[in-house]
């Protein structure tokens, strides 16, 4: 492989992985930066480099990535002291008829795109506020692990409704 094929692979992983982590348009220079980083190194050393940069705090890359629904509902077990859920649990129909993305039944071998703000309709966000309850119940006969902490789920909460405001679909 030539050396301006490789240079081009770097730079095309380190944008997959800005876009993935980062921000969904990450700046030729980050992407850049980046790949410099994993020619000197691996995967491991950029996103070391990537989580201790100081644009990767910065206001504009805060709250720029959208969760899909499968994280989402991923976020809010966790929050609810939740660790496993198997697949018999209503969380996967919840979440393919209602949040629409089924975890085992991907639209392509690519398997589900990015999330992007398309993921936030009106009725999507409607579907979140109640995916709440449900992931926030326990099942008949067991006992809660201790009250919902919602503050690992997202920060600067005040209150629920807070999960389903626009802003607290972001990354």
């Amino acid at each position: 492989m030539s050396s301006s094929a490789k240079k081009q692979a770097y730079i095309f992983i380190a944008s997959k992985l800005l876009r993935y982590y980062f921000h969904p348009q990450p700046s030729q220079q980050m992407i850049n930066a980046g790949a410099d980083v994993l020619r000197g190194g691996s995967v491991r050393d950029f996103l070391k480099w990537l989580f201790m940069h100081p644009a990767f705090y910065s206001d504009e890359a805060r709250h720029s990535l959208v969760k899909s629904p499968f994280e989402y509902a991923v976020g809010l077990f966790y929050a609810a002291g939740k660790r496993a859920v198997h697949e018999s649990e209503p969380l996967h129909s919840w979440l393919r008829s209602r949040l629409d993305q089924d975890p085992y039944n991907p639209p392509n071998v690519a398997g589900w795109p990015i999330a992007t703000v398309e993921w936030l309709t009106d009725s999507s966000l409607l579907q979140r506020l109640k995916f709440i309850d449900f992931a926030t119940k326990y099942p008949e006969g067991t006992e809660p692990t201790g009250p919902v902490d919602y503050s690992v789920f997202m920060d600067g909460a005040v209150n629920a409704l807070s999960l389903v405001a626009p802003e607290a679909q972001l990354l």
